[in-house]
């Protein structure tokens, strides 16, 4: 394998890993879009929300997507003793969440 063909496969992975990427941020925001949150399910979506913003690498995007889903969903979330306990780990986000409410 030559240079040429070592950035080639370089490229490739990369742009494999953008559509990945793209894919299940899309594939994501449908079924958040269509699921009906319902108190059972609360600790699924929080277990979301603590993968995303304290487990995993930064993905403006989706922490975007799910802040905006906590705003929807806030009161029923607001039940569920993790996610309280989420928010108090997370004080700047509970602050946005809070503060967008009134927005």
């Amino acid at each position: 394998m030559n240079l040429t063909q070592a950035m080639q496969q370089c490229f490739w992975v990369t742009l494999k890993s953008i559509v990945l990427h793209v894919l299940s941020f899309y594939l994501l925001l449908r079924l958040l879009e269509n699921f009906t949150l319902f108190e059972e399910r609360t600790g699924d979506i929080v277990q979301l929300l603590i993968f995303d913003f304290e487990e995993s690498e930064s993905i403006k995007n989706l922490e975007n997507m799910l802040r905006d889903y906590m705003i929807w969903n806030v009161e029923i979330l607001m039940r569920n003793a993790d996610f309280k306990r989420f928010l108090d780990r997370n004080s700047l986000l509970e602050q946005t969440v809070f503060r967008s409410m009134w927005d």
